[in-house]
């Protein structure tokens, strides 16, 4: 009953930040006449095309969709599949095809990005001399290591001839309008697809600083390291800084971020007579970490508490992988929740908006105060999963996974946790 509870207001979070209408209000208000060009790029990038195509979709004289695989998108408009979260020959054929685009726009176009997460996985084409086997072992590598996504696409933007704001300036002199879903903790647009249209602050010098930190470098492709010491020579140009006179011609809005999800589950629940409280939608930092503060104020509520109550976080935590286990972040809080919440009065669900968690194919996991005892009772030792980061196993042996396919959508993780007072 209260997983169904949950799984209801989870959906609703992911409802109100689909893409499609977003963008479809946000076009009716553009004053545009002339031609424009199309990309629609993201976990959201068909919901998004959908959104355009109902209000422009007659003014587009070229229009390219790139997304991951299984995803709807408009079919006047061209579709390449890419790969996330590491990037495959799809992303090759897709970033040339965005770069062709962007460069055929125009003085008297326009160039319509619609951007969402996964975009730097999906889209890519590597920096000359550079390979597509080089840019995945170390996205690979970036991705165990426990780096954030700014850290992330820093690397990226410096691997890339459209990452950094380099899409945007194959497309000067057109006019550019990105319209945005943010899938990154506090919408920094430099971050959010590795800010294909947008100024990049960082350097060379930063992205080998990173890997360096996160303990990258013994296993990134000697090639990329190389290149990123040229960078820091000054033998590679950098990424467009906002200084250059293109950057007049581009704009750029935020359509749905973490928090407008969370808003309308609590809006939900409010309706359901549920008072519901928003905590914050910044979440980061490792996950299981995150799950100790977390379990802290769950254990608060439900101790003073009397009333029926949804306490809500969003945000993206991370994963340092030392394990040979299956997962995602969303499933290896809620494991980490599990273990400190035995015990507790009510559920839990952690789970990705975008329905894809990690490289599982679960969206996330249900949790309460049994989740534990039921798992030593079938003989699982919760914090060996944990060890081992298998919490996709660990749950789908309790029955507990939410498995939704991708949604359409992307901004970052929600975690709920309802009590039912009394």
């Amino acid at each position: 009953m209260e997983k169904d509870l949950l799984l209801s207001l989870y959906s609703k979070a992911v409802e109100g930040v689909m893409p499609g209408p977003l963008v479809a209000r946000s076009l009716r208000d553009l004053p545009w006449q002339g031609p424009m060009r199309l990309l629609a790029v993201g976990k959201g990038a068909g919901s998004m095309a959908f959104g355009a195509q109902e209000v422009v979709g007659e003014a587009v004289v070229d229009g390219l969709v790139v997304l991951p695989p299984g995803v709807e998108s408009p079919g006047r408009w061209r579709r390449i599949e890419g790969g996330h979260p590491l990037p495959s020959r799809g992303s090759l054929e897709a970033g040339e095809a965005a770069l062709e685009l962007a460069r055929e726009a125009g003085e008297e176009g326009l160039f319509l990005v619609l951007l969402s997460g996964g975009a730097s996985a999906l889209m890519e084409v590597p920096w000359p001399g550079l390979s597509l086997e080089e840019l995945v072992e170390t996205t690979r590598a970036l991705l165990v290591s426990g780096a954030t996504i700014g850290e992330i696409n820093t690397v990226r933007k410096h691997l890339s001839t459209l990452k950094g704001g380099r899409l945007a300036q194959a497309a000067a002199p057109s006019r550019v309008l990105t319209l945005i879903l943010s899938d990154v903790v506090g919408d920094p647009l430099d971050v959010i697809g590795s800010g294909p249209t947008y100024p990049d602050a960082t350097t060379f010098a930063q992205a080998l600083e990173v890997l360096e930190r996160r303990g990258c470098l013994p296993s990134v492709p000697s090639g990329v390291v190389d290149h990123l010491r040229r960078g820091v020579a000054g033998e590679v140009p950098e990424t467009p800084k906002g200084h250059e006179p293109f950057w007049r011609g581009v704009r750029h809005r935020i359509l749905g971020n973490n928090r407008k999800a969370l808003e309308t589950a609590a809006r939900e629940a409010a309706k359901r007579r549920i008072e519901a409280v928003i905590y914050t939608s910044r979440l980061k930092g490792e996950a299981r970490e995150v799950a100790k503060v977390l379990a802290a104020v769950a254990w608060d509520e439900a101790h003073y508490g009397t009333r029926p109550r949804l306490l809500l976080w969003g945000g993206e935590p991370t994963v340092t992988v030392r394990g040979r286990g299956k997962g995602g972040r969303a499933q290896e809080m809620a494991l980490a929740l599990a273990l400190e919440l035995e015990g507790w009065p009510g559920t839990f669900l952690a789970a990705g908006t975008d329905g894809i968690d990690g490289m599982s194919p679960a969206a996330g996991a249900f949790g309460d105060g049994t989740t534990v005892a039921r798992a030593r009772a079938r003989g699982l030792d919760p914090e060996a999963y944990l060890e081992e980061n298998d919490s996709y196993n660990f749950f789908r042996i309790l029955g507990d996974l939410l498995v939704t396919g991708p949604t359409g959508t992307n901004v970052m993780d929600v975690v709920l946790f309802y009590l039912p007072g009394g």
